[in-house]
């Protein structure tokens, strides 16, 4: 049985980047850290409104952007030529800008609004705030893609794991001070955000082996259509996806309570272990889906194999924290149902192992992406949502127990016509 785990690590990590293991894995331990902390230091409620404050800036990025950094790797790999790579990398960040500002204008001017569908449980001014971290937050996909392009794993796990170091140094800094409050927690996010993107602007300009820049784009009608093409289908997919991301977080914080929302988050943390392997697994598999896509059996057998050493690792997880229950609630200083914790933990799971279905979309057919989250938005918004208002917390998690086995069903049907397998 531990072979069979120690072989999932092997395959994941030894094959495709040692450095992105380790990063990923530092990020893992800081990132549970650093929540466990805010929860114990600011309280579950203030966390819970946090969340929520990220879910809202996430859900208006996934409504109105494009993914960027999925866009510009695909165009990357269409040539070798620098010079059309800095017209596609010029025509990304382009995009990003006058998307990054709209979507900085929608949650700014829609703040009271926000805060009114709430009910006053978040305020007006971290709302107002949300809005700038919303925009350096979108600002920074092109740049984050052509580092994944060019597998630049070392920095793009530094990356992140500095940019919660900072989240870390300014929440001692503010507790130490008794700045105790969600407009401070905001800024929390917004800094190391800022930090984050001039960064990454720096290393795209300097690293040579990128050596990518910005140019006056030579705007030929065959390659303005085809970024766009693409980049629209990306948008439908992203605007349909908000439903199935987001609005989670959003039904428990309108119709059960912020401190739920804390509990729904840090059943995610806890899930890091899984996570960790999901997100490795999207980082190193997407550029390689594009590039073989005449190798589909071969690619989506070792897909299937690691699936199932993850629902093994999954397994022995869960018994792991069932068993470190008392410990977790002393720690925390919350209490909570282990039952419903499972339960939480286990629809997590549902949505990680599908986190090869967008690298596949966005390679083979964009359309599957649209169809599938379009599934998802629509169950979530009528029966995530009935579920929810009739049988609260237990209606969430027979919900999305619902719509995610659905989801993977439905999924694994498409690709076995297609002879994927």
């Amino acid at each position: 049985m531990f072979s069979k785990i120690l072989k999932l690590f092997e395959s994941v990590f030894v094959k495709f980047k040692n450095p992105t293991f380790i990063g990923e894995f530092f990020y893992l331990l800081l990132n549970i850290l650093y929540s466990f902390i805010l929860t114990r230091g600011f309280g579950i409620e203030l966390y819970g409104s946090l969340i929520v404050l990220m879910t809202i800036s996430g859900f208006f990025t996934d409504v109105i952007g494009v993914r960027s950094n999925e866009v510009i790797v695909y165009f990357l790999n269409k040539s070798n030529d620098n010079n059309v790579r800095n017209s596609f990398y010029t025509m990304s960040v382009l995009t990003d800008v006058i998307l990054g500002t709209i979507i900085s204008l929608v949650v700014f001017l829609l703040s009271g609004l926000i805060v009114s569908f709430f009910e006053d449980k978040i305020t007006l001014s971290s709302v107002k705030l949300l809005s700038v971290y919303s925009f350096f937050l979108y600002m920074r996909g092109t740049n984050m893609g052509v580092m994944q392009f060019f597998a630049k794993f070392k920095i793009l796990a530094l990356i992140k794991n500095i940019e919660l170091i900072l989240r870390f140094s300014l929440m001692f800094l503010f507790y130490y001070f008794g700045f105790k409050d969600l407009k401070s927690l905001t800024f929390m996010m917004v800094i190391p955000c800022v930090i984050i993107f001039f960064s990454s602007i720096f290393i795209i300009r300097y690293n040579r082996e990128i050596n990518l820049k910005l140019v006056s784009v030579n705007f030929s009608v065959k390659k303005s259509i085809y970024f766009c093409v693409f980049s629209w289908r990306n948008f439908l997919s992203t605007i349909i996806k908000a439903g199935n991301k987001q609005i989670d977080s959003l039904i428990v914080a309108k119709f059960i309570s912020i401190t739920y929302v804390g509990v729904y988050d840090l059943v995610k943390k806890f899930s890091t272990p899984i996570n960790l392997v999901s997100n490795v697994l999207i980082i190193n598999m997407l550029p390689e889906i594009i590039k073989n896509k005449k190798r589909e059996g071969k690619l989506f057998s070792r897909i299937k194999k690691i699936n199932k050493r993850l629902l093994l690792f999954f397994l022995i997880w869960l018994v792991v924290l069932m068993l470190s229950n008392s410990l977790i609630e002393r720690f925390l200083l919350i209490e909570y149902s282990m039952l419903i914790f499972s339960g939480l933990l286990i629809v997590n799971f549902l949505n990680q192992i599908m986190w090869w279905t967008r690298a596949f979309s966005t390679a083979y057919n964009q359309k599957l992406s649209i169809y599938f989250n379009g599934l998802a938005t629509l169950l979530s918004c009528t029966v995530l949502i009935f579920l929810v208002v009739n049988w609260d917390i237990w209606g969430l998690i027979g919900g999305l127990f619902f719509i995610r086995i659905l989801l993977y069903y439905l999924w694994n049907q498409k690709l076995k016509q297609n002879e994927i397998y």
